[in-house]
């Protein structure tokens, strides 16, 4: 396998003002290290993907770079895109963004697809202030222990910091969905992993529709441990309540016909209801946030006698 790995070298703001265009300059080489001087003939796909904002994401623009007009080729693998969409340079916004492709390959009389190993994940500014990183709270190494390695859409996204940057609190399946199959679900990461993990223990239906507009019905996944065990897969500590101030209401809105409000799920009952799926535990969480506010912290928060820690608490 040759190996395909990005680098984010800059990312400038050009036509500072209400119409500023980013500016990513970036380089791809194999995993030897030597560039790839043409990435339009070498690799099978390229894209500069840009979200915003960093601390939840809610918008993102996945740019095709191959082939592209805006593409300028510096030479010894070194490249620069300039975005054709603009923005508001005065913005305080933290924007991420990353590099994401694949090449291809023959092996053993076939052709093989390979994505990258590294992303040039970056966090940015428009108005050239200090970025704030989005929060960590899945341990990828964790992640890896089963999965080897996160990647995803024929080899092209690596990385947890990738797979966030589309599949945020916004995202539904609507576009791969066919129309006698709506409405939409949510594949907000977190919304989405949680009910993946939890599988045949689930007590509802969850089917994502994904490329090529296939149904994926994850009830019947085994996850093999204790799910209980929140830090097989969290950093420490970040599965405890409150969560986040930034974090975001998982919203599901049907734009076809409409746009319709389907459902709203404010961030704390999320992130419970998703494992927690049944009747009881719905309503136990409704009745919980019924004025717009969770007051879950009052008997699972740290201090509190059902503690999530707790209640998770594996038997000796």
């Amino acid at each position: 396998a040759p190996g395909l790995q990005f680098a984010i070298n800059s990312v400038n703001v050009i036509n500072p003002g209400p119409t500023a265009q980013p500016v990513v300059n970036f380089t791809v080489t194999d995993k030897n290290g030597d560039p790839y001087t043409n990435l339009n003939s070498q690799l099978t796909s390229c894209n500069a993907l840009l979200a915003w904002p960093a601390d939840d994401y809610e918008q993102y623009i996945n740019a095709n770079v191959r082939n592209s007009v805006n593409l300028v080729n510096n030479g010894n693998g070194n490249y620069t895109y300039t975005y054709t969409e603009t923005f508001d340079s005065t913005t305080t916004d933290t924007f991420g963004i990353a590099m994401t492709g694949s090449l291809s390959f023959m092996y053993d009389g076939g052709s093989v697809t390979q994505g990258p190993s590294a992303n040039g994940l970056t966090f940015f500014r428009m108005d050239g202030g200090m970025p704030e990183p989005r929060r960590e709270v899945v341990d990828e190494e964790a992640c890896n222990v089963c999965h080897a390695e996160i990647r995803a859409h024929g080899e092209q996204r690596f990385g947890v910091g990738v797979c966030v940057m589309c599949h945020n609190p916004n995202e539904t399946d609507e576009a791969r969905r066919p129309g006698g199959a709506l409405p939409p679900v949510t594949v907000n990461f977190k919304d989405m992993l949680h009910k993946i993990h939890t599988g045949e223990d689930l007590e509802g239906a969850y089917t994502v529709y994904g490329f090529g507009n296939v149904a994926h019905d994850f009830t019947h996944i085994r996850f093999p441990a204790p799910r209980q065990d929140c830090g097989l897969c969290h950093a420490e500590d970040t599965y405890m309540i409150p969560v986040p101030e930034e974090a975001l209401s998982t919203l599901v809105v049907q734009e076809s016909g409409g746009p319709t409000v389907i459902s709203e799920t404010m961030p704390e009952t999320a992130a419970c209801t998703t494992c927690h799926d049944g009747l009881a535990a719905n309503v136990h969480a409704f009745i919980n946030t019924a004025q717009g506010v969770e007051t879950c912290v009052v008997c699972h928060g740290e201090d509190a006698d059902y503690a999530v820690s707790e209640i998770h608490e594996l038997a000796p």
